[in-house]
């Protein structure tokens, strides 16, 4: 883990000390008080509860955070929109056999006898089932209920559910029952077994009857009703969809006729019905049809429609709220990953483009400055400082940079820290009481105010983890605000004479502060409030950013380092919670007031300008 220099001056300025040590507990900083409202749609913690907008209990009742129930007749959301009007229900259920399409009800069972969508027509009378392959044509080849007066091929008629034999004089037994042409007791009153020619449909005898191959006399016009033959069978000079009389009759099996032409309804059968070199959902025939149980063909391609089921319906082998085409379902709020939410929403602790469900995402493409990432092929700057790597939550990504404070084409600013390669972090802005809006950094990140050498005196956005939740990887390290194992270095308000030697990689050394044996320190945020074990987090009133500094805290001076001159000492804070109760040298440390009785602490002397130095 590389080390982080400490770069907040604001925060580095004299102490106001009170006196002694009060009596009682003092206050301490609460991570699961929250401060303040949560705002419920801006993917940030408004209040410092480690919750984000609907995770946050205060936002329980807001209408953004309900799902909307697309079964029960009911605005569930809030947004005066009911059910399948209400956009987030596209594409989902509205109750067994119905789909929300277009903003209504659509019935999707064609063939269960109940009238799915709740508008008075049932199954194949419905006008929804028109291009479904059990309300086609050529489902009547065997005469099935519903097919009464349809056609069983040519030359035949369904009379119910029997077959009957239509033409009277090709040579061919038409209904199978055996008996050919006038031999068939169906043709008893057919003209052409009564000596009439109907050929032309020339009388009105004829009418019913059969004008050849394909062709049926209607009244005395000729009418195509073979529509698979390749044949002009009406002799009207249009061939099969063509002909206007083949207007929603069989063209093959899983094929319609349909505005003129030849249009694919069997849309899961694998095969290119309408022969126009697509199949399936490829085919924009099949546009918002069902492609099987639970999946509808959409933008090409199979979607999954029933995200509770236990079953892959699209075949793309995601299953149920695993596939991103459940994103939007009720049953799957929670559960899957969104990708630009800035929320964990499968409770995998990975957020938005740093999950593995989003890698390939095509949201997780070209991704600016600050945010969450894991590689950094996914970055527009062309760098991830992932998780793993630099400790900082969920990853972030980056860009190299050389120019302090100058602006980075991948959105953020330029920051070179003393002695190490300049890095682009995302700018950031405090406004509210102790900066309550984090400055807009996301959860896992502060906002601090660069020094002139770094930033040129302007404010980004930092990684400072608060809680385990902001990690994907590994737990949260209080002492160095990093996701990270515990080092086994030194903790808060312990001894030490070098960075190295603190687990918050910061130490007040003797040599530079005038700290007795050095003082292992550590950052904390306003916004959250939390240091390592029994610290407390001061912060300067006149501080333009949220982030303070931890101190070992106290109930009594025994309970400080007495023997290297540390007491207990109650301290006035520009923090949120004030004062505060810590332990801190006796004397004064480098750049405080001091006095004949306020000495200062070695190797520091009382300067005439009344400052040690």
């Amino acid at each position: 883990m590389p080390l982080r220099s400490p770069t907040l001056p604001a925060l580095l300025g004299a102490l106001l000390l009170a006196v002694g040590c009060g009596t009682g507990t003092p206050p301490k900083a609460d991570a699961g008080t929250g401060i303040g409202k949560e705002i419920c749609d801006n993917g940030i913690d408004d209040n410092g509860d480690k919750k984000v907008d609907c995770a946050d209990p205060q936002c329980v009742n807001a209408p953004n955070c309900k799902a909307e129930d697309c079964t029960n007749g009911k605005d569930d959301n809030g947004n005066g929109l009911v059910d399948c009007a209400d956009p987030v229900c596209e594409s989902l259920s509205c109750g067994g056999g119905c789909l929300c399409q277009g903003g209504k009800k659509v019935e999707t069972d064609c063939l269960d006898g109940v009238d799915n969508d709740g508008d008075g027509l049932i199954d194949c009378h419905d006008p929804d089932c028109a291009g479904e392959p059990s309300c086609s044509a050529s489902r009547c080849l065997d005469c099935a209920s519903g097919c009464d007066g349809q056609g069983c091929g040519s030359g035949c008629v369904c009379s119910g559910t029997t077959k009957t034999e239509l033409n009277c004089s090709d040579g061919v037994d038409n209904d199978g029952d055996g008996q050919t042409d006038c031999a068939d007791s169906d043709c008893a009153l057919a003209p052409s077994c009564q000596g009439v020619d109907c050929s032309q449909c020339a009388k009105s005898a004829c009418s019913g009857q059969s004008c050849g191959t394909g062709c049926l006399c209607s009244g005395t016009t000729r009418t195509e009703v073979v529509c698979t033959d390749g044949i002009d069978n009406d002799g009207d000079g249009q061939t099969d969809c063509a002909d206007s009389d083949c207007a929603n009759q069989s063209c093959g099996t899983g094929c319609l006729c349909q505005g003129g032409k030849k249009t694919e309804t069997d849309c899961i059968d694998g095969l290119d019905n309408d022969g126009d070199g697509q199949i399936d959902c490829a085919d924009s025939d099949c546009a918002s049809k069902s492609c099987g149980g639970g999946c509808v063909c959409q933008g090409g391609k199979k979607t999954e429609t029933n995200c509770s089921d236990g079953v892959d319906n699209d075949s793309d082998t995601l299953v149920d709220c695993k596939d991103p085409d459940c994103a939007s379902s009720p049953s799957c709020q929670g559960k899957i990953e969104i990708c630009d939410d800035g929320i964990d929403n499968d409770g995998n602790k990975a957020i938005d483009c740093n999950d593995p469900a989003c890698l390939t995402s095509p949201l997780c493409a070209n991704l600016l400055d600050g945010k969450p990432c894991a590689a950094d092929s996914q970055c527009k700057g062309g760098l991830c400082l992932t998780e793993g790597a630099s400790g900082n939550p969920n990853g972030t990504c980056s860009a190299p940079c050389t120019t302090a404070g100058a602006a980075c084409p991948s959105g953020g600013i330029c920051v070179v820290p003393t002695g190490s390669t300049g890095k682009c972090r995302p700018s950031c802005a405090c406004t509210g009481s102790h900066c309550a809006n984090n400055g807009g950094c996301r959860a896992g990140f502060g906002c601090t105010v660069g020094s002139a050498a770094a930033t040129a005196g302007k404010a980004y956005c930092i990684g400072q983890c608060t809680a385990d939740s902001q990690c994907a990887s590994v737990g949260c390290n209080l002492e160095s605000g990093f996701c990270e194992l515990p080092q086994g270095k030194k903790a808060l308000g312990q001894a030490c004479i070098a960075d190295t030697d603190c687990e918050s990689y910061w130490c007040r050394t003797q040599t530079g502060t005038g700290y007795p044996g050095g003082y292992c320190a550590t950052f904390c945020l306003t916004t959250a409030n939390v240091c390592p074990g029994d610290g407390a987090c001061y912060y300067s009133a006149t501080s333009t950013s949220n982030f303070g500094v931890c101190f070992d805290g106290c109930k009594a001076s025994t309970d400080c380092r007495t023997a290297e001159n540390y007491s207990c000492y109650q301290v006035t804070n520009g923090g949120p919670i004030t004062p505060i109760v810590v332990c801190l040298p006796v004397c004064m440390t480098k750049g405080q007031t001091c006095s004949a009785t306020n000495t200062c602490c070695a190797p520091f002397t009382c300067l005439a300008s009344g400052t040690c130095g």
